[in-house]
């Protein structure tokens, strides 16, 4: 065989496998892309589920954008819902762009580790996809988001973005529930939601014991366990006027440094002591004076914001232990460290029983910063 014949096959070889592989490539338009995975309590069998998928489809050729379709079905597993879905429509449903896993308050109750285990095992469902846990049904919440005038393919990441970077909330991803449930000495956390019929919104934190949802932070709440998990972006805060009994001023906060902690066990009570280190700009005063030029002045502003965010935190600390018994902070780890061994920890502290006797020693280091509300005009 001449070197030009076997060029000639190799060529041919080539171009057949080239083609082989086309038969099995998908368009984007052979494609139904999902944006969010809805997961409520069956409303006819207690064995089943209802699952929703929102699927984001592209507008006609005139226009841009896309516009939602809301699949639903009750099916025994997300698996077999979502394989009687794919079988319905006219085209492949992919997974890949789904940005948020939804699941309802009723059900979070129970337990959601089945449900967390088996989508964190969909190669392909994306580990930064955000896991919520909606107060109403979850094919209702999303019904409200596809009516939203500002929907888009995007909707769900815009929302979280804008409500992390004021911390009434705390961001909450599919892959991080599933690492904390399997390897993690601290509980888990998600992102709480509530809809009306004309708007959905982030409403706080939905606080887990292990799988099980026991508990509600609001927004405001949600600021003190972003300080304690050194998550606070920024962040308005409302606290008394020390010169006017009655009147406000409002504080922007942010993390001068992380916040530490240190725990010590004496007999079966924790005795915890927080290091917050933040910084503040006074944004308005509801006050006849506008001149706190003095340092005294600064020095009572500074002490009556120290002592609000004193409060709010032990407030929060008190309600996740006492309430709630669940360690979202991983304050377990810290005392841990103490012990040289696994077996010499687990002969000595039951912290499920030690944890709701915390006791908490909050101590605020804040600076106020300078601002052209303390200048004489």
């Amino acid at each position: 065989m001449t070197k030009k014949r076997i060029i000639s096959l190799l060529l041919i070889l080539f171009v057949i496998v080239a083609f082989m592989g086309s038969y099995d490539v998908e368009g984007i338009e052979d494609l139904a892309y999902v944006i969010a995975i809805g997961i409520d309590k069956s409303e006819t069998n207690p064995d089943n589920i209802k699952l929703t998928l929102q699927i984001a489809k592209p507008k006609d050729k005139e226009s841009n954008g896309t516009e939602p379709e809301n699949l639903s079905i009750e099916c025994p597993t997300f698996d077999t819902g979502l394989s009687t879905l794919n079988n319905s429509i006219d085209k492949k449903i992919n997974l890949s762009h789904c940005t948020a896993v939804i699941i309802s308050e009723e059900l979070a109750k129970e337990g959601i580790e089945p449900f967390v285990l088996n989508l964190s095992n969909n190669t392909e469902l994306r580990p930064t996809c955000h896991l919520f846990i909606s107060k109403n049904k979850c094919e209702d919440f999303m019904n409200t988001v596809a009516n939203s005038p500002d929907f888009s393919s995007g909707i769900y990441t815009a929302t979280i973005k804008s409500s992390l970077s004021s911390s009434y909330t705390t961001e909450s991803l599919l892959y991080d529930f599933y690492s904390t449930l399997r390897y993690d000495i601290k509980n888990p956390t998600g992102i709480y939601v509530g809809n009306t019929k004309e708007k959905a919104e982030i409403l706080g934190i939905a606080v887990f014991k292990r799988s099980k949802l026991v508990g509600i932070l609001t927004g405001t709440e949600s600021i003190s366990h972003n300080i304690l998990k050194n998550k606070l972006e920024t962040c308005s805060v409302l606290f008394p006027n020390p010169f006017e009994e009655g009147k406000n001023m409002t504080a922007n906060l942010s993390l001068a440094k992380n916040s530490d902690f240190k725990v010590d066990l004496q007999g079966d009570t924790p005795h915890i002591t927080c290091n917050i280190f933040v910084e503040a700009r006074i944004s308005s005063s509801q006050t006849t004076n506008d001149d706190y030029t003095s340092e005294e002045e600064l020095d009572k502003i500074n002490e009556a914001l120290n002592t609000f965010l004193t409060t709010s935190i032990r407030n929060y600390l008190y309600k996740t232990s006492k309430d709630f018994n669940s360690d979202v902070i991983g304050f377990e780890g810290a005392l841990r460290k103490q012990f040289l061994t696994m077996d010499e920890y687990s002969s000595r502290v039951d912290w499920d029983k030690f944890y709701p006797n915390s006791e908490f020693d909050i101590k605020i280091n804040s600076v106020i910063e300078s601002s052209y509300l303390f200048r004489k005009h």
